[in-house]
């Protein structure tokens, strides 16, 4: 039987992933109990399945740190429609979770793969029956055609580019090609553009530029862009990892603060030192390691944070320091210092600190309590967060109060040895080599941020071209850098508009750029990491003051959207009603983003709703900014060459 907590946290951990990887259409989904509770029921159901077939392997599979971090990608494409997820690839990682030697790995793959094969298909067999799940199901399908929509109209566009490059080459050699290709040809282009060519118009000589055609490869794609990496496959952050060591490893050990921006490793680092603890202190300093990831909403509170303490406290010793009915207590008159009189240094590592701010009447007396612990040595605290402390506190009228406790340490893009090794490691698993100019056009897409360059290199296996590979590249990370920019400060955005060059942006303080440069998103040079960013930034606006911009919408658009209807699941709803809540308030679309939408034609304006949705109204510039406009809205994403409708 498995224990309800163990569920809630597979559940969690999931479902936060589908959240931070899916777009408009699965969000509303992820929020409502009725579908977390029937995740929750096929999870136990396909474990009980899987337990009367797979005995033996019980305890492996159901471990908690497997299934709500390393296999939670995997589990989450139980809830797409094309079928249970492939096994082989959570038995990968389920024998490198069983630290199997290396030697071994794939005779003892092959063994599991049958159990997790089972287990697979007897979770997504209970999702796909659940009611409460089917809309959920659906959403994601959405999410998935309009993503493909877009890759196939860059594939298009691409070998449109292709085409016109060679008929300029044929010209250059004297001969006419034809006006146009027929259908009978596309197919041909598409699998070998090269040899269809060739058929067509004989032989072509390749263009200088072009990149050498790599061979189809037997292994599998090693680079991950977004899942926390093992330390294994963790790479750089020499002269982080050093100043943390000297912090937490120190005789009298000192705390600290990890800062960095969404995707810069935080967490994978965390995940670094709570397994490569002896790398960070001496075996006579025994230390317990703790971590505390408060995405998962049972730690959101002081009494949830000190339950996972003493859990893995717990796990590390054998037996409990206090019960479970006495964290209250504890959070009023504080624990014993039986650890710390042992001998033994608790390490205690925060991640997502800055969720605390959704919990602010009861984290409010929290950091002035656990700052007193920690200066009685009681433990040491490493706390990740998108912004400084102190920032985190002030943005809820706040003083940080961990003063000068906690020393900070930013992490800004990988050392470029460190990533280019990361490429050219991933490479050799295929025998191959990766050229200077691979690492040059890696180099001008990602900046040394490790998301980022995970995201180009995987786009270049996967695609093996630059052309193909940069369209991919840029479909992908474009939302990202949406939401990158918005959550930046007003000054920040605007000394970001004035590296790419706007006009009217005033020439920043040095120590803004500084900071900027600390967070990776600025080079040495000034220029943005990434020139996908950078684009970005050249479409973005001057954001509105916050005021009721859902009316500025509904009179903006009224000749386009209020008459407009679409029919989903036998219901028909007008396509955009008045907000009803004071969340319409907050946006960053600006005026003449808006009335640049305006401007559409009506028959390019779609609806789409559901009769439990939020969406979204937005343009190219800011096509993550949430516009709140009431129950039945619809989303409409305008890019530069037409509207597309992605529906909710």
């Amino acid at each position: 039987m498995l224990a309800e907590t163990f569920v809630s946290s597979v559940t969690e951990a999931v479902f936060g992933y589908i959240l931070e990887h899916s777009g408009a259409a699965v969000w509303d989904r992820l929020q409502h109990p009725p579908e977390q509770r029937a995740f929750q029921a096929a999870l136990r159901n396909a474990y009980t399945t899987f337990a009367a077939q797979h005995q033996p392997y019980v305890a492996a599979l159901f471990d908690e740190h497997f299934l709500t971090r390393t296999a939670v990608p995997i589990l989450a494409r139980c809830l797409e429609r094309d079928g249970p997820p492939d096994a082989v690839e959570l038995a990968a990682l389920w024998v490198i979770a069983l630290n199997v030697p290396e030697a071994k790995r794939a005779e003892r793959a092959a063994e599991v793969t049958p159990p997790a094969a089972a287990f697979l298909v007897a979770l997504h067999t209970e999702l796909r029956a659940r009611d409460e799940l089917r809309e959920l199901f659906d959403s994601r399908a959405f999410d998935i055609t309009a993503e493909a929509t877009v890759q196939t109209a860059q594939n298009t566009n691409a070998m449109l580019a292709f085409l016109a490059e060679i008929r300029d080459l044929l010209r250059a050699r004297g001969t006419e090609p034809s006006t146009y290709i027929d259908a009978r040809h596309s197919q041909g282009f598409l699998n070998n553009p090269q040899a269809a060519v060739s058929q067509e118009y004989g032989s072509v000589p390749p263009s200088p530029a072009a990149q050498p055609q790599r061979t189809p490869r037997t292994v599998s794609n090693p680079f991950t862009a977004g899942p926390v990496v093992s330390p294994q496959h963790f790479y750089g952050r020499h002269r982080e990892r050093r100043d943390i060591s000297a912090r937490i490893g120190a005789l009298s050990p000192q705390g600290l603060s990890l800062v960095g921006v969404r995707r810069s490793g935080k967490s994978s680092l965390l995940r670094y030192i709570g397994e490569r603890t002896g790398e960070f202190c001496g075996e006579e300093q025994h230390p317990i390691v703790v971590q505390i990831d408060l995405q998962q909403q049972r730690y959101l509170s002081p009494a949830g944070i000190l339950e996972g303490l003493r859990r893995g406290i717990a796990r590390a010793t054998g037996s409990p320091p206090w019960q479970r009915d006495e964290c209250d207590a504890l959070c009023r008159d504080g624990w014993p210092g039986s650890l710390r009189d042992s001998g033994r240094r608790l390490l205690v590592l925060i991640d997502e600190f800055e969720r605390i701010t959704q919990r602010l009447a009861e984290f409010q007396d929290w950091g002035e309590d656990w700052r007193s612990k920690s200066t009685n040595s009681l433990l040491t605290l490493v706390i990740a967060s998108a912004r400084p402390l102190h920032e985190v506190y002030q943005s809820m009228g706040l003083t940080s109060p961990f003063g000068n406790e906690l020393t900070t340490t930013f992490l800004a893009a990988l050392d470029t040895a460190d990533w280019q090794q990361l490429v050219q490691d991933g490479f050799a698993k295929a025998g191959e080599t990766v050229t200077t100019t691979d690492l040059a056009w890696i180099d001008a897409l990602a900046g040394g941020l490790p998301f980022y360059v995970q995201l180009a290199v995987s786009m270049l296996w996967q695609h093996g071209d630059h052309a193909p590979a940069q369209a991919a590249f840029e479909a992908q990370a474009t939302p990202h850098c949406a939401d990158l920019w918005r959550r930046l400060r007003p000054d920040e955005q605007r000394a970001l508009q004035h590296a790419v060059g706007m006009t009217g942006r005033a020439t920043p303080q040095p120590a803004l750029v500084h900071r900027l440069q600390e967070y990776g998103l600025l080079r040495a040079d000034g220029r943005p990491f990434s020139s996908v960013f950078a684009a970005y930034i050249r479409g973005s606006n001057e954001p509105v003051s916050q005021g009721d911009v859902g009316a500025m919408v509904l009179g903006l658009l009224p000749a386009h959207a209020t008459g407009a209807a679409h029919t989903r699941m036998g219901t028909k709803r007008s396509a955009l009603e008045a907000p009803r809540s004071s969340l319409a308030a907050p946006t960053l679309c600006s005026a003449d983003c808006l009335a640049r939408a305006a401007a559409v034609p009506a028959a390019n304006w779609h609806g789409c709703n559901n009769r439990r949705s939020t969406g979204l109204v937005c343009c190219d510039s800011c096509r993550a900014d949430k516009l709140w406009a009431g129950r039945a809205v619809f989303f409409v994403w305008v890019v530069r060459t037409a509207p597309l409708c992605l529906g909710v």
